[in-house]
């Protein structure tokens, strides 16, 4: 059995902020054992628990709205937007590699710091790509 290539938008409004907050409490967790293997400043303040949470939820809520967008005008949006995703995901691995660098608002960072910070992004971009791609495709 073909699964269909149709977003569900009645799904989504229940799945995109669930995912939303998945993403944020795992990336905080990720973010909790990251500081204890002292891989994370304690000083920075975008890399406080709280700063971890509200910018993985704000970021995977604009993912929501690609995914929302794409399934609207795409002909295969699941697809397409699994593409789009890593792609994105992809591309968002540079803001750690700018933080080394000191070109970040974050300030410059440490290998650990930066290799911390992309386990955050992959954390949060797998489990969107994967909520939104199968909960809230149409059956």
């Amino acid at each position: 059995m073909t699964q269909t290539e149709r977003v569900d938008y009645r799904r989504l409004l229940w799945v995109g902020p669930l995912t939303a907050v998945v993403a944020a409490v795992a990336n905080v967790v990720v973010r909790l054992i990251e500081g204890a293997l002292g891989w994370i400043p304690d000083d920075i303040a975008l890399l406080s628990p709280a700063g971890v949470a509200a910018s993985t939820f704000i970021e995977v809520l604009l993912g929501v709205i690609v995914f929302a967008v794409i399934g609207r005008f795409a002909r295969r949006p699941i697809s397409t937007f699994r593409i789009v995703a890593v792609v994105a995901l992809a591309l968002s691995l540079l803001n750690p590699i700018l933080a080394a660098t000191g070109a970040s608002p974050i300030g410059a960072v440490g290998l650990e710091t930066v290799i911390a910070l992309m386990i955050m992004h992959i954390v949060a971009g797998v489990i969107t790509i994967y909520l939104l791609t199968t909960q809230a495709r149409a059956q």
